[in-house]
């Protein structure tokens, strides 16, 4: 007997070293995902209240500040990026940087933020970020 149904993964190392490597490839994977991310926010938006949290790596890149009231940018240098990118995604240095490349600087996405939350140091001080922005949230919804 056949399988009735089938399961199919998508190879997420490949498919970044492809569309990273060749800006075309990356835009027909955009145009093809991102209206579907869009309307998934907007449902996710509309289903809950109060204080909402959305991890939207190119929010600003493909024009979606609109979709939310505040903007927050988390900052790291350059070096921390592509160190970053080396230890938790495998990464060669070179495909770091095709990935950073992709995106708006970091100076760009700054101007552009709310508020910008730096994590240029250790846990512990990016700790003290969140909950410093935390409480400035706390304090705009009382």
């Amino acid at each position: 007997a056949g399988r009735s149904w089938v399961r199919m993964e998508i190879n997420r190392r490949t498919l970044g070293k492809q569309v990273f490597a060749h800006p075309h490839l990356r835009k027909q994977l955009e145009q093809i995902v991102h209206p579907y991310v869009i309307r998934a926010l907007k449902r996710f938006a509309k289903q809950h209240t109060g204080v909402i949290a959305m991890d939207i790596p190119l929010l600003l890149e493909t024009g979606l500040k609109p979709l939310v009231d505040q903007t927050v940018v988390v900052y790291a240098t350059r070096s921390q990026q592509i160190q970053r990118l080396l230890r938790r995604n495998h990464l060669s240095r070179r495909e770091a940087l095709l990935r950073i490349r992709s995106q708006w600087p970091l100076t760009r996405k700054r101007a552009s933020a709310d508020i910008v939350i730096l994590n240029t140091r250790d846990k512990g001080f990016l700790r003290l970020q969140i909950k410093r922005f935390i409480e400035l949230l706390k304090n705009r919804l009382t």
